[in-house]
Formats: structure tokens, C-alpha cells, sequence
């Protein structure tokens, strides 16, 4: 058995090699690779994602190939199998998403930084410079790469708007925009951002008190969603034979996909209702 599993494994690591480096699965799969491994880059994490998700699948294609062989097939193994797939990309964008709560919550306390570096006599650069070393990653990364590219000759409104299409949400809309246009009409800058600092502020309390409102629905739909699972595990120990016609025939796999099916669009509307763009 540890030979053919050997054997098995061999083959599938290079199969899954052959894949990855053919010119077929670069056209299919490439453009996903590459928007994940924009989304790490844009986190500031460089990394060659293209052979770190070779290797993850290769794991996977071996660990599973032995449980086949050690134990009998079943829908288990198949939803454990389709939940390590999706993961890498479930788990980028996870860090991603916080990466970017975190520098909207930093950009009040760095506006009124600036606002009071100009406020003392300082230049926008200057303060700018002063901010990095005042907060910390991800804006004090964002701001470093703003000089960084100030400093090589661009101007300072379009290394504002590289900051600004780098991260299109509204809070740093509203920040490059007041610069720039303080910048081009010659208006009170150090005015412009506290009043862009105190709307930040009260947008962000807003939100706030939206996430605080709608805590008891999400909380809902996650009871929802995971009481039928719950059940399903409660009669799997009680009734172990008549729950075991449930994994093991296809009558049992279409009614898991069913049960799947509707749990998952029963979670994404009930995550639409409670979700308020503010």
C-alpha cells in the first residue's frame, strides 16, 4: 500500500506540475494568480504566489490521495477537499479587507498630524515625512511610497492619485481629493484636512453604530446557517445507521448539495439585508 501510495503521489506532483506550468492553465488560471498575488502586493507582501499555491496544492493532492486509500470515499471528503481549494483566496482577501479597515481608521488621527505640521510652518512634504515615523503599517507604508515617489520627480497630486487608485474607497477619495484641490486653487490646507478629518470621524462613528444595529442579524444568520449542520451532527451520533445512507449514496449527496445550496443563498441574502454602505 505505502509503494502504490508513493507511486500515486509521485504522479500527481507531476501532473499538477505539467498543469501549473502549461500554457493552458496560465490562460485559464493565470489572470487569478495574478489578481491575488495584486492583492498581497498592494499589502506590501512580495511573494511568488504562483509556486507557494504549487506547493499548497501538492500537499493536498497527496494528503487526499491517501485518505481515499486509507479510508472509504465519501461527501465529507469532497467538502473538505473544495474548502482547502477555496481557502487561498478566501484568506487573501480576508487580510486584504483588514488591511484596509485599519488604514480608514488611521486616517482622521494622520489628517489633524498633517493639519498640524502646516499649522507649525511645514511643508506638505515635511509633515508628510513626519507621519511616517508618528503611525504605523499599512498607512505609514502608503505615505513612504507617496514620498518615495515624490522624490524620483512625480508630482506630488499624481503620487496622490497612484495613492488613490491603489485604494479607491471613499475615505482615501476624500483625503487625495482635498489635497490636491487645496494644492491646485491654493486654498487653507491645513482647514481642508481638519474638516476632511472631522467627516472621517463622523462617517466612520456612523458606520459604527449601522455594524452595532445590525450585529443581532448577522449573528442570526450565522445561528441559521449552522443549525442545520448542528442537527445533521447531533443525528449522525443518534441515528448512525440512517444518517449513513446520507454520505454514502447519491440520493443522500443530492439532498447535501440541496442542504448546501440553500444554506449558502439563505447566508448571502440575509448578509445583503444587514450589509449598509453608509
Amino acid at each position: 500500500m505505502y509503494i502504490y501510495l508513493a507511486l500515486v503521489s509521485i504522479g500527481i506532483v507531476i501532473a499538477i506540475y505539467y498543469l501549473i506550468t502549461s500554457d493552458y492553465v496560465n490562460t485559464f488560471f493565470g489572470k487569478r494568480t495574478e489578481d491575488l498575488e495584486k492583492q498581497l502586493n498592494l499589502s506590501y507582501i512580495f511573494l511568488n504566489l504562483k509556486k507557494i499555491l504549487f506547493i499548497y496544492f501538492t500537499v493536498i493532492s497527496v494528503v487526499y490521495i491517501g485518505i481515499l486509500i486509507a479510508f472509504p470515499f465519501s461527501i465529507i471528503s469532497i467538502t473538505i477537499l473544495i474548502i482547502l481549494i477555496i481557502l487561498p483566496h478566501f484568506a487573501i482577501k480576508h487580510f486584504r479587507k483588514k488591511q484596509i479597515i485599519k488604514l480608514e481608521s488611521q486616517l482622521p488621527d494622520a489628517l489633524m498630524l498633517i493639519s498640524g505640521g502646516l499649522r507649525s510652518g511645514a511643508s506638505l512634504g515635511t509633515a508628510l515625512s513626519q507621519l511616517t515615523n508618528e503611525c504605523s503599517s499599512p498607512l505609514k507604508n502608503e505615505i513612504a511610497l507617496i514620498l518615495r515617489e515624490q522624490k524620483i520627480g512625480l508630482p506630488l497630486s499624481d503620487a496622490l492619485m497612484n495613492f488613490q487608485n491603489r485604494l479607491p474607497i471613499t475615505s482615501v477619495i476624500l483625503m487625495t481629493t482635498s489635497i490636491r484641490i487645496a494644492l491646485e486653487t491654493g486654498g487653507e490646507l491645513a482647514e481642508t484636512l481638519t474638516k476632511a478629518a472631522e467627516t472621517l470621524r463622523q462617517i466612520q462613528q456612523s458606520e459604527g453604530k449601522i455594524n452595532a444595529l445590525t450585529a443581532q442579524g448577522k449573528m442570526q444568520a450565522w445561528v441559521v446557517g449552522l443549525m442545520p449542520v448542528g442537527l445533521i451532527a447531533v443525528l449522525n451520533q443518534m441515528e448512525p445507521e440512517a444518517m449513513h445512507q446520507l454520505w454514502v449514496t447519491p440520493a443522500g449527496w443530492i439532498a447535501l448539495s440541496g442542504i448546501i445550496l440553500f444554506e449558502v443563498i439563505g447566508m448571502i441574502v440575509i448578509k445583503k439585508i444587514v450589509n449598509i454602505d453608509v
